[in-house]
């Protein structure tokens, strides 16, 4: 979201972030007489997805679990009854929400554990990280949800704390790994430009269409 308060310190009249801005960038925003205003339009989830013809001993990890998947080499490591096979991880590259996301919800925080990971490949593009996981034996990684969506086969979904990534479990908080997509503009832009709240109202209503 950081490119994005860049912007709207310009003359963007609309931006479309990640995470809400941060007071520190209210206030940059502030200096530049621009007063940014957000309007939630989705909510993006992130999905942990594993190779569908070498996991099917798993379906569900919790958040402990997933934290020890950071370090552990072989299954065996995160649950005794799993078979002692390495691990192939993938992953986004960084920096992105997603890591963010899962620093956050998973890691605690704790940069030590992203820092020490066993071995892991990062990705850029979220297809063709959809692809590497359904491609490699023992392998597991996460990714947006609607990475996910273009490319289920080859994949299965865990569970995280036994809740699957559902619209419902999403929409009503149950799902850890969430993050909104915001469309910020400006309040005085607003009040100047009524053909920018136009448009808003009517990318609102037809996003289903559109997104």
């Amino acid at each position: 979201a950081s490119g994005a308060v860049e912007r709207l310190t310009g003359t963007t009249d609309i931006v479309m972030a990640e995470r809400p801005i941060r007071q520190s960038e209210l206030e940059t925003c502030q200096q530049h007489n621009r007063s940014p205003v957000a309007l939630r339009v989705a909510l993006a989830a992130v999905v942990v997805v594993a190779n569908a013809q070498t996991t099917d001993f798993m379906s569900n990890m919790n958040k402990a679990e997933l934290a020890t998947l950071m370090t552990a080499k072989r299954w065996s490591e995160i649950r005794r009854s799993w078979p002692a096979v390495e691990i192939s991880r993938f992953a986004p590259t960084p920096p992105n929400i997603i890591l963010t996301l899962w620093m956050d919800k998973i890691l605690r925080r704790n940069q030590a554990l992203l820092e020490n990971t066993a071995e892991i490949t990062f990705l850029e593009d979220g297809q063709e990280l959809a692809f590497a996981i359904a491609d490699t034996p023992n392998a597991i990684g996460f990714l947006n949800f609607a990475d996910y969506q273009r490319n289920p086969t080859g994949l299965r979904i865990i569970a995280v704390d036994g809740i699957q990534p559902s619209g419902a479990n999403v929409s009503s908080g149950a799902y850890v790994l969430v993050y909104p997509l915001l469309l910020y503009t400006d309040l005085n832009t607003l009040a100047k430009r009524p053909q920018v709240g136009a448009f808003l109202i009517y990318y609102v209503s037809n996003m289903n269409g559109l997104m």
